[in-house]
C-alpha cells in the first residue's frame, strides 16, 4: 500500500503483514514496524492509557503521593 503522511512528520504504509511508521532525519530515517502482535500490544497500551486519563478527568485517581 502506498505510503501516507499522517502529521507530525511520520508516514505510515502497509506491506500485507505489519504497518512501517517512517520518521525522515538529515542523518537517516527512523523507522518502526508494527506486526499484529506488536500492534495488538500497542492497541492494549492505549486503551489502558485512556481509561487512567479519564480517571484522572473523573476525579477517580490522583497523582499525589
Amino acid at each position: 500500500m502506498e505510503e501516507t503522511y499522517i502529521r507530525d512528520g511520520c508516514y505510515v504504509s502497509f506491506g500485507g503483514w505489519q504497518y512501517q511508521l517512517r520518521a525522515p532525519r538529515v542523518r537517516g530515517d527512523h523507522v518502526v514496524f508494527l506486526d499484529p502482535y506488536v500492534l495488538r500490544a500497542f492497541d492494549d497500551y492505549r486503551r489502558a492509557a485512556r481509561q487512567t486519563r479519564n480517571a484522572f478527568a473523573r476525579g477517580s485517581c490522583s497523582n499525589k503521593g
